[in-house]
């Protein structure tokens, strides 16, 4: 009786151990199983969040989106040394990525916040003259849609600043009696200010030979052109 006794003392103080070593087991994971949390903001106001950025935090492999105040989160990130970034088209970051160390002795970890920069590029152009060597066309109105934007300079130069990252522009040229090369112009607004050209074919200075080749009478239409022949 005395060693049923035993056995049954020895099973219980096993059993009692394996439960204990459980439990500093489970104690040990949920305490390596960190959180991880920040916020994207505005550069220009840091009181205002940025949303729907999307944000990474490497080797774990994940990627979550920040709330309609800026904020993220990462649950349960085990130990070791994590990248945190965030990625958003058109937006410029003051830095681009975090370094943090996650250890079995935290719970919870502030990422500080990135500032980010809505990027607004600009479509520098110029209009030319299509003869060699080309000249700057001046006055020029270059046009999106019904909308004036912007005219060429003394040097047929054009900025149109501020606009829109990933955007589609059609930009059109006018000027009385010109003919431009080409007509139109559609680009995407990346980031990077864009440049484009145009060159007229008919400056206004050259309608009245244009007109007095094909709007006055033959007789000196014929006249004209046998003294262009020659």
């Amino acid at each position: 009786m005395r060693y049923v006794f035993m056995f049954f003392a020895m099973v219980l103080i096993f059993c009692v151990g394996e439960m204990l070593n459980l439990g500093n087991n489970l104690l040990a994971q949920q305490s390596s199983q960190t959180t991880v949390f920040g916020r994207i903001v505005s550069a220009a106001d840091t009181t205002m969040g940025m949303a729907n950025v999307a944000v990474t935090i490497t080797q774990d492999a994940r990627t979550v989106r920040t709330d309609a105040q800026g904020y993220y989160s990462f649950a349960n990130v085990p130990e070791g040394r994590y990248y945190v970034f965030p990625l958003q088209s058109g937006t410029r970051f003051e830095h681009i990525v975090t370094t943090i160390i996650v250890t079995n002795t935290s719970n919870t970890i502030h990422v500080s916040p990135f500032k980010g920069t809505a990027l607004q590029p600009s479509i520098y152009g110029s209009v030319v003259t299509a003869t060699y060597p080309p000249k700057g066309v001046e006055n020029v109105e270059i046009s999106i849609g019904d909308s004036l934007i912007a005219r060429t300079d003394v040097n047929g130069h054009f900025c149109i600043p501020n606009l829109r990252y990933q955007q589609r522009y059609t930009l059109v040229p006018r000027i009385t009696g010109g003919v431009f090369l080409p007509a139109k112009r559609t680009i995407t607004v990346t980031g990077h200010d864009k440049v484009v050209k145009f060159a007229v074919e008919v400056l206004p200075s050259a309608l009245p030979i244009v007109q007095k080749l094909f709007v006055e009478p033959l007789e000196v239409n014929k006249s004209l052109m046998v003294m262009l022949v020659r």
